[in-house]
């Protein structure tokens, strides 16, 4: 049985090369805690992906047993987000999907699939931003990608702590379509996953104690080459736990929520082309141009 977590940001301040270390070795605390084999790193395209890897790999223990997954959350031109990643760091070198605003959804489909070392997921499609996919396409259209890029994130961790705590104090059916759509977050509909669609789920941790949701993989691997072909391959069965030691409901909404607010004040300022370290994408001057 393999463990993977598909999806995690460092979310490293690069203000402090010790702020750094000390979080990259909760980070490999929590990936030994929770015995995962594997994990790709999706740091967000505005909050330097290249250089979260390196560091969280700088500080990696001599004796961790996980593997490292390089990749980023990518941005579209929509606002969308989709997790691109690579076996090794050839996705760092790809400016044009690093870059934030760049390529429409159909644009970064039609480019990862004419690279076949890149691989791309639909992601969190029912999240309640319109970073969700869903929020601007027709479900029948996702699907059609899905299928075409082989991946769909169908698990996503990100609001089970409040969504737990709301159907505790029975909230839940006042909420009604709120409820449900955080519901779909947590568990995207199979019909999403039909065909040859693999399945992927992680904790969308910004945070080292958010760690702990991962995708169970019913197959064996003991190389980063052999864990890496069952991460890929649909054929493998698959099932989620969402266990994790979050903070208790109110410093986790905090941090989080605080979290969520600087970044979207980060993108829709354009600030992160003044801020980023790495310095690898230039300011797209197209306007937004797609089709629903």
């Amino acid at each position: 049985m393999l463990r993977a977590d598909t999806h995690f940001h460092t979310n490293f301040a690069f203000i402090s090369k010790r702020l750094i270390e000390r979080r990259a070795k909760k980070f490999w605390e929590q990936f030994e805690k929770y015995d995962l084999d594997v994990v790709v790193l999706t740091e967000h395209a505005f909050k330097s992906p290249a250089s979260s890897y390196k560091y969280l790999m700088k500080h990696r223990p001599d004796n961790a047993t996980t593997h490292v997954v390089p990749g980023v959350e990518a941005v579209t031109k929509e606002g969308i987000d989709v997790i691109v990643f690579s076996k090794d760091e050839h996705i760092y070198e790809q400016k044009d999907v690093l870059t934030p605003y760049g390529l429409t959804v159909r644009e970064l489909a039609d480019r990862v699939k004419e690279d076949d070392r890149l691989h791309a997921v639909v992601t969190h499609p029912f999240m309640m931003s319109d970073t969700a996919i869903t929020l601007h396409y027709k479900e029948d259209y996702i699907k059609d990608l899905a299928k075409e890029l082989g991946i769909l994130e169908k698990h996503n961790a990100a609001l089970v702590p409040l969504r737990s705590f709301l159907s505790k104090i029975k909230a839940n059916k006042l909420l009604g379509p709120v409820y449900k759509r955080m519901e779909r977050i947590e568990d995207a509909p199979n019909e999403f996953v039909e065909g040859d669609v693999c399945i992927f789920g992680g904790s969308d941790a910004h945070y080292p104690r958010d760690i702990g949701p991962h995708v169970k993989i019913h197959a064996e691997g003991n190389t980063f080459d052999e864990i890496f072909e069952r991460l890929v391959d649909p054929s493998h069965k698959r099932e989620f736990d969402s266990e994790s030691d979050h903070l208790s409901l109110v410093p986790y909404v905090i941090l989080n929520g605080l979290t969520t607010l600087f970044e979207t004040i980060k993108k829709r300022t354009r600030l992160f082309y003044l801020t980023t370290v790495d310095s690898t994408f230039k300011k797209p001057k197209n306007k937004i141009s797609y089709e629903k």
